[in-house]
């Protein structure tokens, strides 16, 4: 996935809420950006820190801001923060192989109505569920950095679903490289965490693909084991 033509690096000022930071260019100039990554982003904002941002769209009438930043530096590579682009990733590491237990990207049929939710895939005769992750604590990657009730929601449906016979997916795209594994970060969300253990138990799949980012964009290279603790 290739990052918005324009894309490039700046340096991040602030965050005042969750859908806007201020960055500045490369000759002085402020820069008011929409912030795609609702998330807590604790270990990434801080002043000072080399980041991507990309102009906005010429037709984006309306929009209060003049760019849209996509990635963080931290701990010496790029992190994705374009949380709406990770069913895009799911579709490309299908594409490369990553993901064999799923029949090719081009047949999934995508938001998927499933009970009181919308699900992200029906790929196959598997409903499949793409959760975004960015946080990396002590080399394994966490999610969510934040609670999330609509989260735990779609991995309880998912469960559910395992449990009436169906096949079931939970699939989560590190957009990053480091982190050796994905666990569900308890001390954050205990309730997503209980939901993870409980699509386990009922046979849900656990997968996660680690991705690596340049300045250009987010290729899917590898897959990584999902830790579920007991």
């Amino acid at each position: 996935m290739e990052f918005p033509p324009g894309t490039f690096e700046a340096r991040f000022l602030r965050r005042p809420n969750r859908y806007l930071t201020f960055c500045e260019a490369p000759d002085g100039t402020e820069l008011r950006c929409f912030c795609p990554d609702p998330g807590r982003l604790t270990e990434f904002v801080t002043p000072g820190r080399r980041v991507l941002v990309a102009p906005a769209p010429a037709d984006a009438e309306g929009r209060r801001t003049t760019h849209t930043q996509v990635a963080f530096h931290h701990g010496g590579e790029w992190v994705s923060i374009l949380t709406a682009k990770a069913n895009v990733l799911a579709r490309e590491a299908s594409q490369r192989g990553l993901l064999p237990e799923l029949p090719p990207s081009e047949g999934w049929r995508a938001e998927v109505r499933h009970g009181e939710s919308r699900l992200d895939f029906l790929a196959g005769e598997t409903l499949v569920e793409v959760k975004s992750v960015t946080l990396v604590v002590e080399g394994e990657a966490r999610f969510p950095d934040a609670p999330t009730l609509r989260g735990a929601r779609h991995v309880r449906g998912l469960a559910a679903h395992a449990r009436d016979g169906g096949r079931a997916m939970l699939l989560f795209v590190q957009q990053r490289e480091a982190g050796r594994l994905v666990r569900a970060n308890a001390a954050t969300d205990p309730d997503f965490a209980a939901a993870l253990r409980d699509a386990a138990g009922a046979g849900v799949a656990l997968a996660a693909v680690a991705c690596r980012v340049d300045a250009g964009g987010v290729v899917p290279v590898r897959r990584v084991p999902v830790a579920v603790d007991r």
